[in-house]
């Protein structure tokens, strides 16, 4: 029994199967006693074989040896427990002694023997039944117990597997002990066993961001252990597995044990996000500062008082002196009196209503005195302190209101320039057709003055016909020159050289009480002009400036100079939109006259405008036109009571002075041939026709550009063509082109009422031959024929 009892605490096989198959084959009933090596096993083998065994003995403890065996077996043998089946063991052996004892004995034996079994067999059993009892709630005591543990530590898991923040602890070595879900997932790991037992400080603090060695006794998290208190760290680093680093904020506190420390529990985060809020905060604030500090507008701070609280570093940049000459003033001081009531009343707008609202303009003192003039946008925020206060942001317009009205004054002179330009077209339409009508007059009168005998009454009203004519003429010219249309005779003059010339003739065009004075300048370039417009010119502005000065003595000044202009000096400049930069050449007039306000000097220019009684209206009106004409602009200054000044401005020539005229003088002359005359005015081709018959020559009349090309191709012994420019159906440009494919030889002479230089610029290498202008006479006619003989 013994050597059984022994064989069952061998490793195999195992104590269960042993005893199943020991109950197969040798005793049924036999006891026996089981040793488990832990609680839990003995409890799972309780729990599944408990119902078929006859009885079970634990014996707790370690692997016990031969030696350590024995007592607790002799114990199972006395064991109460054991008494019921150390009964059946009992009577199971005397069945076997009563077959060989005699049956009277064995009976008599037997009874005795039974009826002292039967006693100890039910006190066995009661014995039994109440260690049963308190084994089984003893049992379920601590199997509640254990419940309850269990799920105390599933709750404690789930709280610690679900918690965001990161938890792990160690021992007083520095061992890892546990760690959180959330703890592996920060540092890169995936299972708790890459962890434990390690030294968390050479795992995850071994050393600095930098790369610099962190010693363990100068880590801040052993504190907690080492000296028994907490510790909280809010800008620290771990090392994830892969060994980048981790900002985090941690907290570590001591865990006891019976009053000792027996390791720490550190709780922590990550605060990789918190530092680039806080970075990106930084950067932003650097932005904003930046900006404050660079930005060409004034930004400031002020409270409900008006007190400056705060000004950017641009308020010296625009007003020349330091911004803490103003932090902690009210703004009124420095603001124009007539605009700190509108500024306040802003101010006060905007604190009340809490909207955001812009300023009107205002003025701020500058450092040399004068005064900038400001607009701000604000609004209403709240200080650290909760305090109501206005952010402004000021921008300095002064630039830009002195541009807008620049802008104004350009736009204003462009409207002029139009209307200037509107009415020379005006004019130079009805002078093209009342030269039209002053060809036939003026053509007329000379070939009838020709054909009468000059002692003949009709003849003095020939010429007075002739003479009206010609200042209608003259008329007409100054139309023409407003519009910019007048006939040029561009030459190479000096301008002092023509004032010189003019000198006398100006002197005695003036009321004695007046003088002239010329200021002229030395070494004055030449210019490309018309002698005879620039006549004009001068004459015209002697003369208004004589009748300004009227019956007071007076002064009147010419003066001449030679200036570089750039765009900023020309913008002021009337006619500036066509002016380029470069040298000019100046003539200013100027008196000491009446002068002229604003209303007046805005409108000296218009056609038919005029202060004098017996004007026209057309003086000031042709000096336009011919300065325009010549590429030149004009600046007037001039204020009532002050006198007027006229400052013309044309461009400067290199060319050399002519000093002898080329004209051809009048001879008489005859020709002879064929000539196509092409006018779509009958009166003109009648007059024509009368002219180039004295003149020598046949005739061929033409009414319009088509009826010129039939006429031509079928007279080709035509020796020239006077053509004129603007007519229907056909012009004389495209005629003129016509005539050209026909025969490229052929000599046309252009009629116009327009200047020459307007007219043969159209026409500058196509074989132009000449040009007459109208209104003409008999002499100019044959002046124009002659130059084209010589071609």
């Amino acid at each position: 029994m013994k050597n059984r009892l022994f064989s069952l605490c061998t490793p195999c096989p195992d104590g269960f199967t042993f005893c199943r198959e020991f109950r197969i084959i040798d005793f049924r009933r036999a006891p026996f006693a089981l040793y488990a090596p832990s609680s839990e096993a003995a409890r799972d083998f309780l729990g599944q074989h408990l119902q078929r065994l006859a009885g079970v003995v634990l014996i707790p403890g370690e692997h016990l040896s031969s030696g350590e065996l024995a007592p607790l077996v002799s114990q199972i043998v006395i064991s109460p427990v054991m008494l019921p089946y150390l009964a059946d063991f009992a009577a199971h052996q005397l069945v076997q002694l009563d077959r060989r004892i005699s049956s009277e004995e064995r009976r008599s034996f037997l009874a005795l023997e039974n009826e002292r079994l039967e006693l100890n067999n039910q006190r066995a059993s009661e014995e039994f039944s109440r260690f049963r009892s308190s084994l089984l709630h003893e049992i379920e005591e601590r199997r509640a117990a254990e419940r309850q543990l269990v799920e105390s530590e599933e709750l404690l898991r789930l709280i610690m597997s679900s918690t965001v923040e990161a938890i792990y602890g160690i021992n007083t070595e520095g061992l890892c002990t546990f760690a959180n879900e959330s703890c592996l997932k920060m540092l890169g790991y995936d299972h708790i066993g890459e962890m434990l037992g390690r030294n968390i400080h050479e795992l995850i603090h071994y050393r600095t961001p930098e790369g610099l060695p962190m010693p363990q006794d100068q880590c801040r998290i052993f504190k907690a252990f080492r000296e028994g208190v907490g510790v909280t760290v809010t800008d620290e680093f771990f090392l994830k597995r892969d060994g980048g680093p981790l900002p985090v904020e941690y907290s570590s506190y001591p865990i006891r044990k019976d009053e000792a420390v027996v390791g720490a529990v550190v709780t922590w985060r990550d605060i990789t996000e918190r530092r680039l809020r806080e970075e990106l905060l930084k950067v932003s604030e650097e932005k904003f500062r930046s900006l404050v500090e660079n930005s060409i507008d004034v930004i400031f701070v002020l409270d409900a008082k008006g007190i400056f609280r705060f000004v950017s570093p641009s308020w010296e940049k625009h007003l020349a002196y330091p911004p803490s000459q103003v932090l902690n003033h009210d703004f009124a001081p420095f603001v124009h009196a007539d605009d700190v009531g509108p500024c306040f009343e802003y101010l006060v707008k905007v604190m009340g209503t809490g909207e955001a609202a812009t300023s009107p303009i205002y003025r701020v003192r500058h450092g040399d005195g004068g005064w900038r003039s400001f607009i701000a946008n604000g609004s209403r925020y709240l200080g650290a302190s909760g305090e109501p206060l206005f952010l402004g942001i000021g921008r300095d317009v002064t630039d830009q209101l002195r541009a807008d009205e620049e802008h104004l004054i350009m736009e204003k002179q462009l409207l002029h320039a139009q209307k200037l330009e509107s009415m020379g077209v005006l004019a130079g339409g009805i002078a093209h057709d009342f030269n039209n009508i002053l060809t036939v007059i003026i053509g007329n009168a000379d070939l009838a003055l020709m054909r009468t005998n000059s002692e003949s009454p009709v003849a003095e009203n020939l010429r007075r016909i002739e003479q009206a004519a010609s200042r209608a003429a003259d008329l007409a010219k100054q139309m023409l020159a407003y519009s910019g249309k007048g006939k040029f005779v561009v030459e190479h003059i000096d301008l002092n050289r023509l004032l010189d010339e003019m000198q006398h003739m100006l002197e005695i065009s003036i009321p004695r009480k007046s003088v002239i004075r010329f200021n002229r300048g030395d070494s004055l370039p030449t210019l490309e002009a018309d002698a005879t417009q620039m006549r004009q010119i001068i004459m015209n502005l002697v003369i208004n400036a004589s009748e300004a000065i009227g019956d007071k003595n007076g002064v009147i000044t010419i003066s001449t100079c030679s200036m570089m202009c750039d765009k900023k000096y020309l913008k002021n400049v009337l006619n500036d939109e066509s002016l380029a930069e470069g040298p000019y050449v100046c003539l200013e007039i100027a008196d000491t006259g009446c002068g002229m306000d604003r209303d007046t000097v805005a409108r000296i220019y218009d056609p038919f405008f005029t202060t004098k009684f017996t004007g026209r209206g057309l003086g000031m009106a042709a000096v336009l036109g011919i300065v325009r004409g010549h590429k030149g602009g004009i600046k007037v200054y001039s204020e009532p009571g002050m006198g007027s000044a006229f400052k013309i401005f044309l461009p400067a020539s290199n060319g050399l002075v002519v000093t002898e005229s080329q004209q051809v003088r009048g001879e008489v002359w005859h020709g002879s041939g064929n000539v196509l005359l092409v006018d779509d005015e009958k009166t003109i081709r009648e007059i024509g026709s009368d002219m180039l018959n004295i003149l020598g020559f046949k005739v061929i009349t033409a009414e319009d550009g088509r009826d010129a090309l039939e006429k031509f191709a079928n007279n080709p012994d035509l020796d020239f063509v006077i053509l004129d420019l603007t007519m229907p159906r056909m012009d004389g440009e495209q005629c003129f082109r016509e005539l050209r494919q026909l025969n490229r030889d052929v000599k046309v002479i252009m009629s116009s009422g327009y200047n020459e230089q307007d007219v043969t610029s159209k026409f500058v290498g196509k074989g132009l031959a000449g040009f007459i202008q109208k209104p003409y006479k008999l002499s100019e006619m044959k002046e124009a024929i002659q130059r084209i003989s010589k071609l």
